[in-house]
């Protein structure tokens, strides 16, 4: 259950944020489920340190529940209305999304974006590696996601009250615990900002 909840906030929910945001904004929009993730995280160590897991479990489950709720209301993907040709549909979707009755622009570049897309050949999972441009992008991207797992940080997120308990610190592990996801959310909101303004490539480096 939770590895199907994880696919799909880290796959789906950003295209759909894609689709449905500006590109003024998309950026940063694209970067909230991880940011919501560590929250999720941080409040659950709060929360924990306080009460049982059986509690703690009955106020995470009200989250998913208002997220059904509301959710359901929540309009279609314009891209994806024009895909099977409801284009009145499209239109409505937009005018929700944008606040604004006057959506034909937008509708228009929205119209060419998928002519464009449909235009294309379909994509194969070969294309990974006999396109030079995706090959290339498909060796940075195991190499960085390497060496994010040669960090331990996924050992570090599992049992980090463990480690912390096992160093004998004077600190109570539950505070080092929530000052390691205060400090992991803080570092993420700041790469978030200076990626406005500084180069991707150099904090990769």
């Amino acid at each position: 259950m939770i590895g199907m909840i994880d696919g799909y906030s880290f796959t789906i929910l950003p295209v759909y944020i894609g689709e449905i945001s500006s590109p003024e904004i998309r950026g940063f929009l694209s970067k909230l489920p991880t940011l919501l993730f560590l929250s999720g995280i941080l409040i659950i160590n709060v929360i924990g340190s306080v009460w049982s897991i059986f509690t703690c479990a009955l106020i995470a489950s009200v989250i998913p529940l208002v997220h059904f709720v509301t959710f359901i209301f929540m309009p279609e993907s314009p891209y994806w209305y024009i895909k099977v040709n409801r284009y009145d549909e499209a239109e409505k979707s937009l005018q929700i999304i944008q606040g604004e009755n006057d959506v034909k622009q937008q509708l228009l570049i929205i119209q060419e974006a998928v002519r464009e897309e449909e235009g294309k050949s379909k994509p194969k999972v070969t294309d990974l590696f006999t396109v030079s441009i995706n090959r290339q992008a498909t060796i940075i991207t195991c190499i960085l996601a390497l060496q994010h797992k040669a960090t331990a940080e996924t050992p570090l997120f599992l049992f980090t009250k463990t480690i912390f308990e096992k160093t004998g610190s004077d600190i109570s592990p539950t505070v080092s615990t929530i000052s390691y996801s205060a400090v992991e959310i803080l570092v993420l909101l700041l790469l978030d900002f200076s990626f406005w303004t500084d180069s991707e490539r150099e904090f990769f480096v």
